[in-house]
């Protein structure tokens, strides 16, 4: 009875799993494509994507106009819970359905949040057209980079 070739298995960073048959005195046999391993690779944004996003928002931001009613002094800090609704939202969709930009967008919409909710809470006089045009800015290059690199996968 002949005996098959026995081969183990490594995971080399992001390349995806790597086969090493000792039948071939060790040789490594190239990993599949990204999309076709086992493990998540990140993705370009789908209908079905920004339909999970947009809920994920829309619920999140309602919870947040209903602790507004709750505590009328949470209104100051509206563009701030904005942000954060959106932030959640790209959070949320990056780890259900791996959306490169939402990996770029989640964390600048919560950092700018962050830098309303501070601006409030110090009395610091930031326009708030500063902050949107920089998250927008942000939303911009993260797409940019989604289609350019998240495509090549």
């Amino acid at each position: 009875m002949q005996r098959l070739p026995r081969y183990s298995w490594s995971r080399r960073g992001r390349a995806g799993w790597k086969r090493l048959d000792p039948s071939a005195g060790g040789a490594i046999i190239p990993a599949k494509k990204m999309s076709e391993s086992e493990g998540k690779s990140v993705s370009c944004t789908t209908a079905s994507s920004l339909c999970y996003w947009a809920l994920v928002f829309v619920i999140v931001l309602g919870l947040f106009s209903l602790a507004k009613l709750v505590w009328p002094e949470l209104r100051i800090y509206s563009n701030a819970l904005l942000f954060a609704a959106a932030g959640i939202a790209c959070v949320v969709n990056y780890r259900r359905n791996c959306t490169y930009h939402c990996a770029i967008t989640g964390p600048l919409f919560l950092i700018a949040a962050v830098v309303l909710v501070i601006g409030v809470r110090r009395g610091w006089e930031m326009p708030a057209v500063l902050v949107w045009a920089v998250v927008l800015l942000g939303v911009g290059f993260a797409l940019l980079l989604e289609r350019r690199f998240a495509a090549l996968r």
